[in-house]
Formats: structure tokens, C-alpha cells, sequence
């Protein structure tokens, strides 16, 4: 079985394809419509589309339409898995200046109690409970 970027680039492959051909397909109505500008008044200079390409644009299309049944749950999985992994990459960095709060609060705890002051525990508690809170969420996914 194809891998998932064989796949996307194989979808790729055809969108282009098919950009390119309407590209062409535009070309031509517009040398054709200036073609009719330039003609005489009263004679037939409308000529029909490159048949070749208006056939070979519908064959895109229609494949392009086919491999919606596997391309868009794929996007979709690959949409969530990137929307996983930002959250997931959110939940790190907050963990990691939880950690940092945490170790400035167990700092500032030493330096009060080497200068005889009183400590603050609320700032520790806090920064603990958020670490708690952060590791729970964790262990949720």
C-alpha cells in the first residue's frame, strides 16, 4: 500500500495537472475571443475548445472527485494528528515554565530561610499544584 506522502503527491500531481489544463482551456477561450474581436463583423471566427484538453481536464476532474473517498479522511487524520501535536507542544512549554516557577519559587525558599526571612510557601504550593495539574493532563491523553 502507498504511503501517506506517495498518496498526498499523487493528489498534488493531479491538482496541478488540472490548474495546468484550465490554464490552457483559458488561454484558449482568450485567443479565441480575441480572434472574434478581430474578424469581421458578421463572420464565424468561434472555433471549438482543443477537444484534447477539455477531455483530458474532465479525466482529471473525475479523478481528482475519486480519490476524495480516501484523500479527505486522510487529510482530516493528518489535520488532527498536527492539531494533537501543537496541543501537545502547548502542554510542554507550559509544563516546562511551571518547572521554571517551580525551581525560582524552591530558590527564593532557600534564600529566605539562609537570610532568616519568612518564606514564601504559597508561591511553591502554587507552582506545585500547577505542575499537578499539568501532569494530569498528560495522563489524560
Amino acid at each position: 500500500m502507498a504511503s501517506y506522502k506517495a498518496k498526498i503527491d499523487y493528489r498534488e500531481t493531479l491538482v496541478r495537472r488540472q490548474d495546468a489544463l484550465q490554464a490552457m482551456v483559458k488561454e484558449d477561450l482568450l485567443a479565441k475571443e480575441k480572434a472574434a474581436a478581430a474578424a469581421p463583423q458578421g463572420a464565424n471566427a468561434v472555433t471549438p475548445l482543443n477537444p484534447a484538453v477539455v477531455d483530458e481536464l474532465k479525466k482529471t476532474a473525475d479523478l481528482i472527485e475519486r480519490e476524495r473517498t480516501w484523500f479527505d479522511p486522510m487529510m482530516a487524520d493528518v489535520r488532527s494528528t498536527e492539531d494533537r501535536f501543537a496541543a501537545e507542544g502547548q502542554l510542554i512549554d507550559k509544563a516546562g515554565q511551571a518547572l521554571a516557577a517551580w525551581a525560582k519559587s524552591h530558590a527564593e525558599l532557600k534564600r529566605a530561610l539562609q537570610e532568616n526571612r519568612k518564606p514564601n510557601f504559597r508561591e511553591v504550593i502554587e507552582t506545585a499544584l500547577e505542575l499537578r495539574q499539568l501532569y494530569e493532563e498528560v495522563r489524560k491523553k
